[in-house]
């Protein structure tokens, strides 16, 4: 059996209201995200998801780019530090001779420096086949006065001789390095940034992010004193674009990027300039489209697809999870876009946790209505014991009492309900004989009748008593306690008492009706010798009174009387042979000797004996025979029986001009015997007592036909008898017929009728 739901709920409203719901959760989620993304809030989780994407796309690239390093080899190879600009000067010829393609030198030249040595430095770069570039910055003047910034660049010695390019980078709230710019504006005008100028691009005034899915083992690195000593490979700065710079941590040029972590300023150059080389200048995708995806998402989510099926739900944001995560990946990798998730994910989460409210607040429901129809059950279940008329007994493996309903008590004749626990031997010795019983058996085990003396009764109680035995199994949980399973055996106590007496009763009156019957036997045997032999007497010697046989009487009346005599005892013992007919056929004693006859002498003998009776004067009977019966199978006598008052009745309420049709036919293959008059008909209301014995049409005592109600019964007796039926059918207006219809089997037809 389902149970519904608790209150009336309406489909149609219901579904609007969830979806009202569902809308105003999602335009909830999305307003919030849109108000943490204007905040800034989301942008450090945004910053994390694209360093783990260059993670990710992290890669290897063949760069034209070559890092000479002043490392910490080459320190203590020249531990003089800063060093005089000739060996910066040394270092551009040696470079400039193998056949670079440019040289820039991320190192700050704004000191003095000795003049001697700028000079030498300036002579190299006028002689220096490469362009040369030198590094200038914008920075704080200090942590107190960001807004206020100092120019650094080359001295004047030296500005002469090369050009000047940028080297600034903005640095995000997290300290971390992941965008360049294309140009630094000072003093005497914007400049494009090292990286630029090296790639030979123009500058624009953009910002854009670098790609640090390129890995630093992209360039080549050599060391400043291996240079200055010729160790190193001729051919490693040919058709190449030399950056030197200081990669020895003690110089302190180290930015946090990507990825990689703490790295040198001339590597984080190499990888701008690698960036733009290839123009894989990243850039960052519009707020707009992010937005407009974020409140797709909450609608999507919160959607009543979602929480309908937690399955579906758990697939669908797995696959938008993955999405989330991975399609920006291959649009950064191919068309250069980064894309900001973070509002995504947090819209994704926040949509999670509604739709996990959802469902724990539809499982709280589910599990409020599972303990109301619980409790209801229990609470019908206790109704439906206490109030019973059976008695039920419960009991548990050990024999220990679980349950005993009152009505179970009061079958037992117990003054008070026993104490749970107690054993049933204390309650019922009689019950307790059938504890015994295989461990693996359920179902009905055991029924017998327990017979029970009550001190409130004088007659002794029958309880019919059904033993169950049930097995509740260990739940498939980890919490079930329990090690085994629990057995209960159930005594179901049924009051037959009633039935007892019943049935009591029932033998006494078969003995009684055994009695009866015998004792109407008795009685129709008597009346068979005592009346008829006494009325065979009289109709005999009436008749040889009537004849005089022996001689005149002497008076006409005599004869009269005689004839008198003879007709009024021929008349009783028609009724006698009626009353014993009906008596023997309604105890089923009569049988019945089928015998093939034709049917017109059968017909014939009818008439002939129905034209004795008192009744018949003209009538006139018409006899038809179905030309296809050759002939029939019945009781001789008793057919015959049926058709005299059959006929006797037609002649007596019909009158003396009446017609009597007699007719033998066929129909669905049964036999028909139809008796058939022209007198005044019968009511239709009036038809179904006709057949009851005693039974008359007319009733009153100033009748004018003669009978005792025999006739219709005897008919309806003898046709049941022939397995067949009856009919009777009249009306009002006139007429009246009798349908006799036998099986089949008791017609013989002509091989034409059956082709």
């Amino acid at each position: 059996m389902t149970s519904m739901p608790f209150g009336d709920q309406n489909p149609v409203t219901d579904n609007r209201s969830k979806w009202r719901r569902h809308i105003f959760a999602a335009s909830l989620f999305f307003f919030f995200t849109v108000l943490l993304s204007l905040a800034g809030l989301l942008i450090s989780f945004d910053h994390f998801i694209l360093d783990k994407r260059f993670k990710v796309l992290s890669h290897s690239v063949k760069s034209d780019a070559v890092i000479v390093a002043i490392d910490t080899k080459s320190l203590q190879a020249m531990p003089d530090w800063p060093w005089s600009r000739s060996v910066h000067g040394n270092l551009l010829q040696i470079v400039s001779a193998a056949g670079a393609k440019s040289v820039a030198f991320d190192i700050d030249f704004s000191a003095p420096g000795d003049p001697a040595g700028n000079q030498a430095f300036a002579d190299a770069i006028d002689v220096a086949k490469t362009p040369v570039f030198l590094a200038a910055l914008r920075q704080p003047i200090s942590a107190d006065m960001p807004n206020v910034t100092a120019e650094i660049q080359p001295h004047p010695q030296l500005l002469a001789h090369s050009q000047i390019a940028g080297v600034n980078y903005p640095i995000d709230q997290d300290g971390i390095l992941r965008r360049a710019i294309d140009s630094v504006e000072f003093s005497f005008g914007r400049t494009a940034t090292l990286a630029t100028k090296m790639a030979g691009k123009q500058p624009d005034g953009r910002e854009y992010y670098i790609d640090f899915s390129i890995s630093p083992r992209s360039f080549e690195r050599i060391s400043y004193s291996d240079v200055l000593l010729g160790d190193f490979d001729k051919e490693v700065f040919r058709n190449k674009n030399v950056l030197v710079g200081a990669t020895a941590l003690e110089l302190g040029d180290e930015f946090a990027i990507p990825v990689y972590g703490v790295q040198s300023g001339v590597l984080v150059n190499a990888t701008t300039y690698e960036t733009a080389r290839r123009d894989r200048e990243l850039t960052l995708i519009g707020v707009v489209p992010t937005l407009l995806f974020t409140a797709l998402l909450c609608l999507v989510l919160t959607s009543a697809v979602c929480h309908n099926n937690p399955l579906r739900c758990f697939i669908l944001n797995a696959l938008i999870l993955a999405a989330i995560i991975v399609g920006p990946l291959p649009i950064q990798a191919g068309a250069g876009d980064i894309i900001y998730t973070a509002s995504l994910h947090l819209a994704q989460f926040l949509c999670i946790v509604y739709v996990i409210c959802l469902e724990l607040e539809r499982r709280t429901k589910q599990a409020f209505y599972a303990r109301m129809e619980a409790k209801d059950s229990y609470t019908l279940l206790q109704t439906l014991i206490a109030d019973n008329h059976e008695g039920f007994i419960v009991v548990n493996r050990y024999g220990a009492l679980e349950l005993c309903n009152p009505r179970a008590q009061e079958m037992l004749g117990l003054e008070k309900p026993p104490i749970a626990g107690v054993h049933l031997r204390d309650v019922e010795p009689a019950l307790a004989a059938h504890l015994a019983f295989s461990q693996d058996e359920t179902g009905v085990i055991a029924r017998f009748t327990l017979e029970k003396e009550i001190e409130e009764t004088a007659v002794p109680s029958a309880l019919d008593v059904t033993v169950s035995r049930s097995r509740v199994f260990l739940a498939d949980s980890s919490f079930e306690r329990r090690k085994n399973d629990r057995i209960f055996v159930v005594f179901a106590l049924h009051d037959i008492t009633a039935q007892k007496k019943a049935e009591h009763a029932e033998r006494a009156a078969k003995d009684s009706h055994a009695e009866i019957s015998a004792a109407k036997t008795q009685l129709i045997s008597n009346m068979n010798h005592e009346l008829r032999t006494p009325l065979n007497s009289v109709i005999g010697f009436a008749d040889v009174l009537k004849s005089e046989t022996l001689g005149p009487l002497g008076n006409e009346q005599y004869c009269d009387y005689a004839d008198m005599i003879g007709s009024s005892g021929r008349h009783l013992l028609s009724i006698l042979n009626n009353m014993l007919h009906a008596a023997q056929l309604q105890a089923g004693e009569k049988n019945i000797y089928p015998d093939t006859v034709i049917p017109a002498e059968l017909f014939e003998e009818a008439m002939a004996e129905t034209k004795g009776k008192k009744s018949w004067s003209e009538q006139q009977v018409v006899v038809l025979v179905h030309e296809v019966i050759e002939k029939i199978t019945v009781d001789w006598s008793l057919m015959k029986l049926a058709l005299v008052h059959l006929l006797d009745n037609a002649a007596k309420f019909a009158g003396p001009k009446a017609i009597i049709e007699l007719t033998a036919t066929t129909g669905n293959g049964q036999l028909k015997l139809i008796v058939t008059d022209n007198g005044p008909g019968c009511p239709a209301g009036k038809l179904p007592d006709l057949t009851e014995i005693f039974n008359q049409a007319d009733a009153a005592l100033n009748r004018n036909f003669e009978g005792c109600g025999l006739g219709l019964y005897l008919v309806t007796k003898i046709v049941d008898l022939h397995s067949g039926s009856l009919a009777l059918l009249s009306d009002e207006s006139g007429g009246f017929t009798v349908e006799i219809t036998l099986p089949a089997a008791c017609v013989t037809t002509s091989v034409h009728d059956a082709a």
